[in-house]
């Protein structure tokens, strides 16, 4: 008696039947579930797969001999078959057992009309199989002002489609001329407008220069582009346009001096390349007048921010304060002093000839180069020789600018003879033609 109770409670337990005594429980059996059977004279288990799946193998296993007969029956997932075939695109699967899943594409140009997926459940395929259908963009609204675009071909806008804007005359188009069809089945962008935009140039910066966009009036995205003048930074974009606003956009910049203003004024000096205002780094050179000398740097460098390196020289007057002694001859202009750079010319008086050059310079301060040349006593013989020479070549000189002067008559008395034979051959034509006209219209 207490072994049937036993037995009945571990088959409450799912382990085997009360009645197999003889028998293990059967091995594990996955997708589905077994159950026991009683009969008088054998113990039977029988299986059932769980739905979606099909049992391969005997249902039913009976307990002979205290071991299970035949071998324990297995599972398998049901298959669905082919999921359906799309046009104008394609199924995407690895398999079509029970659990799977197939899901559906459209090619380029067409859009999916239902879901994109299917399940392999028990009862086959879910749901249906979608379709593609061309992407289609929805027909565009007129706009004022201009021409609205309708497709090329066809009743509708598909894929890949350009639609093209203009405007009527006086009128620009604001926002993109093209806007596409995409495969979202929306256009690329939102379609422009026509509007008349007119843009009146805003007053020029201070030390800028205009290189393009003169004008009094500019039309939409029409620009003006600014440059600062030498020595000047820019602040801000050096192009502005006319935008939708009928305001020029950004603000026009702003030109800061970066460089140098013209440095203090250097008296009895000159700058090379002179001019009001300087770059930065650039440098400016001083040379002093004729007469003068410099004192300080020739070259300074500015910095920026109107700071130079150095201040500028100056130029101080220079003076050669030299008693020359030049005897027997003229000193030409005479004074007390010379300035830097003034001429003195030197002769000699009768009878005494010049050794050395005949002019000197004051080159600095109380310095003449080449020195001072001196009058040197001449011979009498020579002299006179010298006298003659003197003569000859004066009388050879005169003689031939007497010789110039006859040819050049000569010549301007054949011009006065050639000028008179040309108005008298003049004078013949001219009477030759009033005679035969005469001739002519005279009587016969």
């Amino acid at each position: 008696m207490l072994l049937e109770i036993t037995l009945k409670m571990v088959l409450l337990f799912g382990l085997f039947d009360s009645t197999v005594e003889d028998c293990k429980p059967p091995a594990s059996f996955e997708n589905g579930f077994m159950k026991y059977l009683d009969s008088n004279d054998s113990k039977k288990v029988m299986y059932e797969c769980n739905p979606g799946f099909t049992i391969r193998g005997s249902r039913v296993q009976t307990c002979v001999s205290n071991r299970w007969s035949g071998k324990s029956p297995v599972c398998k997932p049901k298959t669905c078959g082919n999921p359906g075939e799309i046009l104008n695109g394609w199924a995407n699967y690895t398999s079509n057992e029970f659990g799977s899943k197939v899901t559906f594409h459209c090619e380029m140009g067409f859009i999916l009309i239902g879901k994109n997926y299917r399940l392999c459940e028990a009862s086959g395929w879910s749901g249906q199989v979608p379709t593609c259908e061309p992407v289609k963009c929805a027909d565009l609204d007129p706009i004022e002002n201009g021409k609205t675009p309708i497709p090329f071909y066809g009743e509708f806008w598909q894929l890949g489609m350009v639609a093209r804007y203009s405007c009527d005359a006086d009128y620009v188009l604001v926002g993109p001329q093209n806007i596409e069809c995409t495969a979202s089945g929306n256009w690329s962008d939102a379609p422009p407008k026509c509007k008349d935009i007119e843009c009146k140039p805003p007053i020029q910066p201070k030390n800028s220069e205009i290189l393009s966009g003169f004008g009094f009036v500019l039309k939409y995205q029409e620009s003006i582009i600014y440059q600062c003048k030498h020595g000047f930074g820019m602040i801000g974009s050096s192009v502005i346009e006319c935008a939708e606003n009928s305001r020029f956009e950004p603000d026009p910049p702003i030109c800061k001096l970066t460089g140098c203003y013209q440095p203090k004024r250097v008296y009895h000096a000159s700058i090379m390349k002179e001019r009001p205002v300087y770059a930065r780094e650039e440098i400016i050179t001083y040379s002093c007048n004729r007469g003068y000398q410099l004192h300080g740097r020739n070259k300074i460098i500015c910095l920026g921010n109107d700071e130079f390196d150095y201040e500028p020289p100056s130029c101080w007057k220079v003076y050669c304060k030299i008693q020359v002694d030049f005897k027997n001859g003229k000193i030409s202009p005479m004074k007390s002093q010379y300035v830097l750079g003034e001429l003195l010319t030197f002769s000699c008086n009768d009878g005494y000839q010049l050794e050395g050059e005949n002019e000197s310079k004051c080159v600095q301060e109380n310095t003449l180069e080449p020195l001072p040349p001196i009058c040197k006593k001449v011979n009498p013989d020579l002299m006179s020789i010298q006298n003659l020479l003197m003569h000859i070549i004066s009388l050879s000189r005169n003689i031939l600018q007497d010789k110039n002067r006859s040819i050049q008559l000569e010549y301007q008395l054949l011009n006065i003879e050639e000028s008179m034979l040309s108005k008298n051959e003049e004078i013949h034509q001219r009477m030759e033609l009033f005679i035969n006209k005469t001739r002519w219209m005279s009587p016969s």
